[in-house]
């Protein structure tokens, strides 16, 4: 079943400067943050492979970063990709969300690069929230090798820096929403780090991806912490 939904987001929310502003050798760059990428459980049923982009311009005129998450699981394509309309400044510009409007039918700026974002998902019910693309996938048996991809968009910036457009991941075993250190099991310790990350509105609490840290995510977090591995 596939079904497409316009998704809005700020890929900068959850990114230290240090992340984004460390590319500045370039005059403009997008890639993704290998140590981010993770295969993971949702609370609402099924598994995805997620991470963070690494975004970066120098400039005070906008530019065109659009590009494509894809993502392959030993070599093979699986699912649709996600188109990622990206525009990014360095200047604070008055009103980000009429710049927004105005590029991309609406959507969210942050003031790291000033960057705004769309993004077009096809898929059966993932979604994309923070600073991470949310890619579906079938569960994935140990060895398997997950792998994200990133391409300019047809039209945009090209890509300067390549290194960084690829991430791979190999699956160690079947994640388990609750496990939040990844040990395994789930134990007082990971509802210890939950609870903190859930008290500083860290992003690791948003267990079902919507975007907010709500008494829903707590609710969810219980209900995997109960089931167990």
């Amino acid at each position: 079943m596939n079904r497409r939904t316009s998704f809005v987001v700020a890929l900068l929310a959850t990114l230290p400067a240090s992340a984004a502003l460390a590319q500045g050798v370039l005059p403009y760059n997008r890639g993704i943050e290998p140590a981010s990428v993770r295969y993971e459980a949702s609370p609402t049923g099924g598994y995805a492979v997620s991470a963070d982009l690494r975004l970066y311009t120098d400039t005070l005129e906008e530019r065109d970063l659009g590009c494509t998450m894809t993502l392959m699981v030993n070599g093979a394509i699986v699912g649709d990709p996600v188109a990622i309309g990206l525009h990014g400044m360095t200047e604070q510009i008055r009103d980000c969300s009429a710049w927004c409007n105005q590029v991309c039918q609406g959507g969210w700026c942050r003031d790291i690069a000033w960057f705004c974002v769309c993004v077009n998902l096809s898929d059966s019910g993932g979604d994309d929230t923070h600073a991470r693309i949310i890619m579906p996938t079938p569960q994935l048996n140990p060895g398997d090798v997950a792998q994200l991809v990133l391409t300019s968009a047809p039209g945009a910036l090209p890509e300067l820096d390549i290194t960084d457009d690829r991430a791979t991941y190999v699956i160690q075993g079947t994640p388990c929403t609750a496990d939040l250190n990844g040990d395994g099991v789930a134990t007082s310790q990971d509802f210890f780090q939950f609870l903190t990350a859930f008290f500083n509105n860290d992003p690791v609490a948003d267990m079902n991806h919507d975007g907010a840290i709500t008494s829903q995510d707590f609710f969810d977090f219980l209900a995997a912490f109960f089931v167990g591995c």
